[in-house]
């Protein structure tokens, strides 16, 4: 029985005087940042001009009124023409869409950065005890085993 008990603490005292490793954690952060910049530009978009032509023959009567024998209009798509002849007057009319249309444009531009950083932590331990005081821990756990088992000896022969 003292040949165990030796045994066991001299077990147990070696096992507090292991080496303790701390482990060395690392963090690492990614930080990605976008800027966008919005610049709002007037812009005047030009179309070319139109124009449209009229040829027209005019002979004149014996009673002095002018008289349309001819007539050859050359218009583009943009522009509407109205040709009369009232009273020996001759009256053209043109009527065109807007040459100049004027937007508001937006220029986007995105810039995006992305920074990463690892960091290493080294986990400090506060408070952490000395060899002889985790020495005399386990002796006190081994006395204590040691009376336990003498009691539970004691009341087993005492029941017989």
């Amino acid at each position: 029985m003292k040949r165990w008990f030796f045994i066991i603490c001299v077990c147990l005292f070696f096992a507090g005087c292991s080496p303790h490793i701390v482990p060395v954690q690392t963090k690492a952060t990614d930080t990605v940042r976008v800027t966008v910049h919005e610049k709002i530009r007037d812009t005047i978009i030009r179309i070319e001009p139109d124009s449209s032509i009229v040829k027209a023959l005019i002979e004149c009567d014996s009673s002095n009124r002018a008289h349309i024998t001819d007539m050859r209009m050359t218009r583009s798509k943009h522009i509407t023409t109205d040709v009369t002849i009232a009273d020996n007057t001759l009256s053209v009319r043109s009527v065109t869409d807007s040459l100049r249309i004027y937007l508001a444009l937006r220029d986007r531009y995105e810039k995006s950065e992305s920074v990463s950083r690892t960091e290493q932590i080294n986990i400090v331990e506060v408070n952490r005890l000395y060899r002889w005081q985790k020495a005399l821990m386990y002796c006190g756990v081994a006395m204590l085993l040691t009376i336990i088992c003498i009691t539970i000896k004691k009341i087993l022969k005492w029941t017989k």
